[in-house]
């Protein structure tokens, strides 16, 4: 229970935070870096969704990760519901499965392609940042991996945005 305390109020400071640091973090993703090729970023995205699957009835992942998403979702929609924890909960049931309908590698692959060719790749800072973390704990990951996607747009946003 420390843990998961100690990361909920984490993700707190970070929505917080978010509006700030939303607009600081879309700036660096239009900063001019080297590209990571794109077989690198496939074989991160693979196991950014074999790491997802591992913490799949880990609590404090899906709170983070899932406090990331309904924020994000919260800045675009102007009448999204607020976060509670029955809205919470059906935004994890629904991400969960659709994990679980991936059922193979070759249904990541298949995912990850699909994302590289129609949205913004990450840069190698944050591929190194993500990778550390999911070496870490499941609530460390879903924290770097969901900024990566909800706030800094890596996988998310459209190519050239």
């Amino acid at each position: 229970m420390k843990k998961i305390g100690f990361a909920i109020l984490v993700v707190s400071f970070a929505v917080v935070a978010m509006p700030l640091s939303i607009r600081w973090a879309r700036g660096l993703l239009h900063r001019n870096v080297a590209e990571v090729p794109r077989e690198k970023v496939i074989d991160f995205c693979v196991k950014n969704f074999e790491k997802e699957k591992e913490c799949l009835h880990d609590d404090a992942f899906w709170q983070i990760f899932s406090t990331f998403y309904l924020t994000a979702v919260g800045e675009h929609l102007k009448d999204a519901p607020p976060i509670d924890e029955r809205y919470q909960a059906r935004a994890v049931g629904i991400m969960k499965n659709d994990l679980l309908k991936m059922r193979s590698n070759q249904d990541y692959q298949r995912m990850c392609e699909t994302m590289i060719n129609h949205s913004e790749a990450p840069d190698r800072q944050t591929l190194a940042r993500v990778e550390q973390a999911r070496r870490q704990s499941c609530a460390q990951f879903a924290n770097s991996f969901g900024q990566m996607i909800f706030i800094e747009g890596a996988f998310r946003n459209p190519k050239g945005t």
